[in-house]
């Protein structure tokens, strides 16, 4: 069953088949000599003197090129990284999938086979299913000792009604969807990444020889971190569901069934000129 995309929001088949072409969908790829070009700014800025007289014009000047030139440092580094691998759109983690939910035995579970909703989610049970809008892409972060087992996804709350015996309440259910990491396969994935940090280094170490960009990077936080993004597929996405009462009436009278001396509390119904009453049933329950 096709639906109809929204807002950048992907069905999960059409993402996990084509992996690999949004991935490089949303890789930057290096201008030719861009960190060349960028050098050349921060020394022609660096070595200005403009004709400024005034202490106000000669403050607010500095300001302005003390600001350039730690944002075109940056720039040049990532330049430089951008020549060895490419870069990362962060929109990339903006992207959505659309996940459908149903409803079993007070629990919800993901639909994996879209063709059973046909008909379904505009019928008399559409109740009984639950759409949800999940990160595609999720990121985890690698090589800090213990790697965080599961990521949250999505989530999303309604509100439904449960009645009691005493009670009619009202809920607000959140379900939110997790995914578990499938971990690294083999020693390959450690090695590259080992090589990408010393490659990292090294263009900081030339970096930091200039004079300029030098002292910039000097008093930044430098050391790099390792993460992984995947599609979760539908099988191993995990659903979780928690239910809080946020309003609750009482219900009454309270129908009693007698037998010889013995009273039986059977239900209780709702009208609207009686007091309250139900703490004393509750008190006088054996």
């Amino acid at each position: 069953m096709k639906r109809k995309n929204e807002s950048g929001i992907r069905e999960t088949s059409a993402v996990i088949d084509a992996f690999d072409a949004t991935v490089r969908q949303y890789a930057h790829q290096p201008k030719s000599n861009a960190a060349a070009t960028i050098l050349k700014k921060i020394q022609d800025v660096a070595g200005h003197r403009p004709s400024l007289f005034g202490e106000q014009d000669v403050t607010r000047y500095l300001q302005e090129r003390s600001r350039f030139v730690q944002e075109a440092a940056h720039q040049y580094v990532r330049a430089i990284m951008s020549e060895h691998f490419p870069r990362m759109s962060n929109a990339l983690f903006t992207l959505q999938r659309r996940l459908y939910l149903e409803q079993q035995q007070g629990s919800y579970t993901v639909v994996k086979d879209l063709a059973l909703l046909e008909g379904k989610l505009d019928a008399d049970n559409a109740q009984e299913f639950v759409q949800l809008n999940a990160q595609l892409f999720p990121y985890i972060p690698l090589f800090q000792g213990d790697t965080q087992e599961e990521v949250v996804l999505g989530f999303v709350e309604k509100t439904k009604g449960r009645r009691t015996a005493l009670y009619d309440d009202t809920l607000r259910q959140k379900t939110w969807i997790t995914a578990r990491f499938p971990g690294l396969q083999d020693k390959v994935v450690k090695d590259v990444a080992q090589k990408a940090k010393s490659t990292y280094f090294s263009i900081l170490a030339e970096a930091l020889e200039h004079p300029i960009i030098g002292e910039v990077l000097l008093s930044v936080e430098i050391a790099p971190q390792f993460g992984a993004v995947w599609i979760p597929t539908l099988d191993s996405l995990n659903v979780h569901t928690t239910e809080q009462v946020i309003e609750r009436r009482v219900r009454d009278p309270a129908l009693l069934l007698r037998t010889q001396d013995d009273h039986y509390l059977v239900t209780t119904w709702n009208v609207g000129n009686e007091e309250p009453f139900e703490h004393y049933l509750s008190e006088f329950k054996e």
